[in-house]
């Protein structure tokens, strides 16, 4: 819907043209005698058939075709509009989306996304590519969906699907320049990806038992496992059903807010070695953080193709617990000094890891591995390295 107008594209027998009904009469497409407010039929001018993949209304009206991304650049949407050809892309058939004041569509092979912008200076549009940095992240994607700033986070997030069963996720900010990237997974195959009301749902497909199975799971910020249930027993206990979409899964397991030892739900329930009362049980998943190699200005150049070794690592988190530094993994509580009958909590402040006799390489880099049931928020990473060895 666009300027009053229900807008068509990509019709099988003129797949490059497009129809407007007319204004504040949207099931009404008759061209009538080419008023200004009558229904509008346009054809693409190109030399090739560039098929209308998706319609989008923006600042403007922007057609997203096979071989093209075109526009109205008219302010007023009218029989005699045109779509001038802007950028040559070529789009997929994965409806673009709308965010930060600009339209993300995937190119037509598939390997990048970009970003559709309007120039002021420049009076048309133009297209970058926000996928430069990762393109083995994406793998012929099949879905998009957006979420914009919400009340519980004012960041702008880009999920795309891929047909291997993974998903890209961007965090986009216009305003500081941020274009980030991260690659998900599940245990199964992710299909599609939709956005209601700020909360986000994906459907997966799983295996279980032998059988595919497919479930809408939504993402929540505070469940640290993919398809979770909490079940609360009326009474402390160890037998806890209701878990019969995990069966045969290796599941982790938290009790009372306390980690407890894995276990393989069998005939959809799993038995507690010791009872508890709220019972949170999920598939784990592995989240992985590297840092680039790095390099330091010298008066001779940089040190990029210099032997260092890391003496020190310390990893500033909130609230944050279960973490790897370099393989190695850190403790939460000193014994002596906390008390070991309480459930532990996440660590606010930093992880200090010194590696010792470091091997010497001329791209030492910093990972940090997370894969416990609980939050993780890395605030920033030090590292201190000996160079020249």
């Amino acid at each position: 819907f666009f300027g009053g107008r229900l807008i068509l594209g990509g019709l099988r027998d003129k797949p490059t043209a497009f129809l407007g009904s007319v204004t504040n009469d949207l099931y009404n497409l008759g061209l009538g005698s080419a008023y200004e407010d009558e229904g509008i039929f346009t054809v693409l001018d190109t030399d090739q058939v560039n098929a209308v993949q998706a319609v989008v209304p923006g600042r403007r009206l922007e057609l997203y075709s096979t071989g093209g991304e075109h526009a109205v650049l008219e302010d007023i949407l009218t029989p005699e509009a045109t779509a001038p050809l802007q950028t040559e892309w070529g789009s997929s058939r994965v409806r673009p989306v709308r965010i930060d004041g600009s339209s993300i569509f995937i190119q037509r092979r598939g390997k990048q996304v970009r970003q559709l912008t309007y120039d002021l200076l420049k009076e048309s549009f133009i297209s970058q590519n926000l996928s430069a940095l990762t393109p083995e992240i994406f793998n012929d994607p099949i879905d998009m969906a957006a979420l914009k700033g919400t009340t519980r986070d004012d960041s702008n997030y880009v999920y795309v699907v891929n047909g291997d069963g993974t998903m890209a996720v961007l965090l986009l900010s216009a305003e500081y320049e941020i274009v980030a990237w991260v690659p998900w997974s599940t245990d199964g195959k992710i299909r599609s990806v939709a956005v209601v009301d700020d909360e986000v749902y994906i459907l997966v497909n799983r295996t279980i038992e032998g059988a595919e199975k497919y479930y809408i799971e939504q993402l929540v910020d505070d469940v640290f496992l993919d398809s979770q249930v909490t079940i609360t027993l009326a009474t402390a206990g160890t037998a806890v059903t209701g878990l019969s979409h995990l069966n045969g899964k290796v599941v982790q397991v938290k009790v009372d807010g306390a980690r407890r030892v894995d276990k393989t739900v069998s005939g959809g329930a799993i038995t507690l070695d010791r009872p508890g009362t709220v019972v949170e049980v999920g598939l784990p998943f592995e989240a992985k953080a590297e840092t680039m190699p790095p390099a330091f200005p010298t008066k001779t150049g940089t040190t990029m193709g210099d032997f260092k070794r890391i003496v020190k690592i310390q990893v500033q988190s909130l609230d944050t617990a279960g973490i790897s530094i370099n393989g190695a993994k850190q403790s939460l509580r000193e014994l002596n000094v906390d008390n070991l009958d309480t459930v532990p909590t996440g660590k606010t402040g930093f992880y200090n890891y010194e590696p010792g006799d470091s091997e010497w390489l001329q791209s030492p880099t910093v990972t940090i591995l997370h894969n416990e049931p609980e939050p993780m928020t890395i605030l920033g990473i030090i590292i201190e390295h000996e160079i020249g060895g």
